[in-house]
């Protein structure tokens, strides 16, 4: 029995034949770049470049992005979620540590500590998790983090 011949594919051919249009929602953020496929395909770049080049997930991008979730996530018209960065080398850094330098003791949560209430993160998390769509996540490069 013979098998088939593997088959190449460029992600870059999900597109072929769709129309590509910036959502209106989208048209105002700094850090991501949306792009909707009349193929149901919505593609989320994060281009949220600091300082030092990378992706620092500062406010304004975790703003961007749970709004960009929260769309598609009622946009029938949105089967498939892609997000990925512009940076080939380092495709998100860790969370603002000037930031969380500058928040009041008050919202800071230490370990041990439980929160009754679901926090933004959790929510945004969440969402993606239970939405009916495809979501991928095109990781390339490096990925900071901590906690």
């Amino acid at each position: 029995e013979q098998f088939p011949r593997a088959v190449s594919f460029s992600p870059g051919d999900a597109f072929v034949g769709s129309m590509t249009f910036t959502p209106a929602f989208a048209k105002k953020y700094k850090t991501m770049k949306v792009t909707q496929h009349s193929n149901g395909v919505c593609v989320a770049t994060m281009c949220a470049k600091d300082e030092v080049g990378l992706n620092l997930l500062t406010g304004r991008l975790f703003r961007e992005f749970a709004d960009v979730v929260e769309h598609v996530a009622v946009d029938d018209s949105v089967r498939v979620f892609v997000l990925r960065s512009s940076d080939e080398d380092f495709w998100m850094a860790h969370f603002d540590l000037h930031a969380i330098m500058k928040l009041p003791p008050s919202a800071i949560t230490y370990p041990g500590d439980r929160e009754l209430t679901p926090n933004t993160w959790h929510i945004l998390c969440d969402r993606l998790r239970n939405m009916p769509k495809a979501t991928i996540a095109e990781v390339v490069g490096r990925c900071g983090g901590g906690g």
